[in-house]
């Protein structure tokens, strides 16, 4: 599964605050085992989801639409477009007093000479560990097993159909 970019940022926001936070990663990250391994499990909770919800662009009226066609057709770099998305993110989100932030991982990405988009929120979860001395230890991680929200694009498709469903 060749990464051909990822990003996480952070959305800031508390439940029952109006107005959220951006904390942006000012660079890519690179592609190496943690990352490919991120995208694998990423991929295994996402598919293993039932209650999955379909959707398709706005084609009069999307502003990410755009954005994403301009990563992908015209060079935009992919940290500014994400960056881009993160700030639409956030005006939708403060919209409502009941949604809350957590890392957002964008991520471009093949399967199967397929490409795909994928944009996602996961938070942090506590938890404790054993060390090599075999003591506890208090951790924190990504608790990917809960996908808070996440979107996945078929770019091959939709650049073979644009107006695909």
């Amino acid at each position: 599964m060749p990464i051909k970019n990822i990003i996480i940022h952070f959305l800031k926001k508390e439940s029952q605050e109006k107005e959220s936070a951006i904390i942006p990663r000012d660079s890519v990250l690179s592609v190496n085992p943690q990352t490919e391994l991120l995208l694998e499990k990423i991929l295994k909770a996402y598919n293993a989801k039932t209650d999955k919800l379909y959707s398709s662009f706005d084609q009069q009226n999307s502003l990410f639409q755009s954005k994403l066609s301009g990563y992908l057709n015209d060079g935009a770099d992919f940290v500014e477009f994400t960056s881009q998305a993160m700030a639409l993110l956030k005006s939708e989100l403060d919209k409502s007093n009941l949604s809350t932030g957590g890392f957002i991982i964008f991520l471009h990405y093949t399967v199967s000479m397929t490409e795909f988009f994928m944009a996602l929120m996961i938070n942090n979860s506590e938890g404790m560990k054993v060390d090599d001395q075999m003591n506890l230890d208090h951790t924190r991680y990504l608790d990917i097993g809960k996908l808070h929200l996440a979107c996945r694009i078929n770019l091959s498709e939709w650049a073979l159909n644009q107006q695909s469903d």
